[in-house]
């Protein structure tokens, strides 16, 4: 009987621990989605970017860890230069997109 017991609970342990996995597999799908496109990246940088300022603003009116506030400045300056990346190479995305409809337009008018 005690036998028989372990087995179901060995059995409803392995149970949860396959839902937690695939709760994990699920949440970073989810996370992947968002930040596969412009948008959902541009959000993800700037939660961290205003994140990582309010954090360096915070720490530096009370005075805290010299080396920490710089790194967060630094972290706040690589997003933002992320983010104009990001902006500029969707932009030539948009520009590839017009100059193929140009090219289309061009193709059919011959």
């Amino acid at each position: 009987f005690n036998l028989k017991k372990r087995a179901k609970y060995s059995t409803r342990v392995l149970a949860s621990t396959r839902t937690m996995e695939q709760q994990k597999i699920n949440a970073f799908r989810q996370f992947t989605r968002l930040i596969s496109n412009f948008a959902g990246r541009d959000k993800f940088n700037k939660a961290i970017q205003y994140g990582s300022k309010t954090l360096w603003y915070n720490l530096s009116v009370e005075g805290g860890d010299k080396e920490v506030i710089a790194r967060l400045k630094r972290l706040d300056s690589g997003i933002s230069t992320a983010r104009k990346a990001d902006r500029l190479f969707t932009s030539l995305v948009d520009l590839q997109e017009v100059i193929d409809l140009l090219n289309e337009k061009n193709m059919n008018d011959a």
